[in-house]
């Protein structure tokens, strides 16, 4: 009897190594087939977490595309100030490093523009986000407006300084022409002097607020009381030589025919000759004094002084 069960657990010893041997040769089997795997406890799944996988899915679908390794350069290329609630530059308020005054390249006056509006802001001022009007007509934000005259001034006055500038303002104007209804971002940019030093500059614009052209620009700095302008003289063939080689070299007329035969000339003789008196009267007088240039649908300045660029302004009713 006692044989009989020894060799009964014998025989179901042996079945069970049997197939414990089977089952371990089929896990290799499997395991050699599907691969190494870890074992990931799946979390129970909500509407938080279904939300956050949307999002992420979402994220991962509007990635910008990879082009040849020169996705830094285009992305360079296309840089420009982010927009925040109050439609300026997002990160202006956290720049403070000003770029060199001569860097000319797109990186370096946004730079420049961020250290200038986290300046701006400093008082709890803002710009308008050029749509509180009507957001269908898609205008451009005053952050870019502020950017578009910063790029004029570094492009027609090179040797001036642009870290120094101060937003003095930028903000939304209707023309004032009858039946029209243009609107444009009258702005003007001005460094830390006083109105009557020697070293004040401003610079103002109008920009037609849906297309981003240039309407009007000009630079203003101070003449001095002490200086005798007098000593200087333009005659009307001069005035307009100076501002044929001005026009030619930035292209001031934008594609625009110029009528040079016909072209009306103010010379600023008188003023100059009267500027003396003027001082004499009024002790903190800023003046500057411009010989003009006028054109069918376009006038231009330029600096009775240096003869460099004062002003240009485009006749709205002829604009293209």
């Amino acid at each position: 009897m006692k044989k009989k069960n020894l060799f009964t657990i014998c025989a179901a010893s042996g079945l069970c190594l049997i197939f414990a041997l089977a089952l371990v040769w089929g896990m290799s089997i499997y395991a050699e087939k599907s691969g190494t795997q870890e074992f990931e406890p799946q979390p129970a799944k909500n509407e938080s977490s279904d939300m956050i996988t949307e999002l992420m899915a979402d994220d991962s679908q509007t990635e910008p595309e990879i082009n040849d390794g020169n996705r830094d350069s285009e992305a360079k290329d296309n840089a420009g100030p982010a927009e925040t609630e109050d439609g300026a530059d997002d990160t202006a308020a956290g720049s403070t490093d000003n770029a060199p005054a001569t860097d000319s390249t797109e990186d370096g006056l946004i730079n420049i523009w961020r250290a200038m509006y986290a300046e701006y802001k400093k008082d709890g001022s803002s710009l308008q986000s050029g749509q509180e009007d009507d957001a269908s007509l898609q205008r451009i934000r005053a952050d870019e407006a502020v950017l578009i005259l910063l790029k004029e001034v570094n492009r027609i006055y090179p040797q001036d300084s642009l870290a120094d500038l101060k937003i003095s303002y930028m903000s939304l104007e209707c023309s004032t022409i009858p039946n029209s209804n243009i609107v444009y971002w009258t702005g003007k940019l001005e460094n830390g002097y006083g109105p009557t030093d020697a070293g004040y500059r401003s610079y103002s614009c109008q920009i037609d607020s849906i297309s981003g052209k240039i309407v009007s620009f000009g630079k203003f700095r101070p003449y001095q009381k002490d200086v005798d302008y007098t000593a200087i003289s333009w005659t009307d063939e001069e005035i307009k030589e100076q501002a044929k080689q001005l026009t030619e070299r930035y292209d001031l007329s934008q594609g625009e025919e110029l009528d040079w035969e016909n072209v009306e000339i103010y010379n600023a003789q008188e003023e100059i000759n009267s500027l003396k008196q003027e001082f004499e009267a009024r002790p903190d007088l800023s003046r500057c004094i411009h010989n003009a240039l006028n054109f069918e649908n376009y006038s231009l300045c330029l600096d009775w002084e240096t003869g460099e660029l004062g002003n240009y302004l485009w006749v709205e009713r002829t604009m293209p």
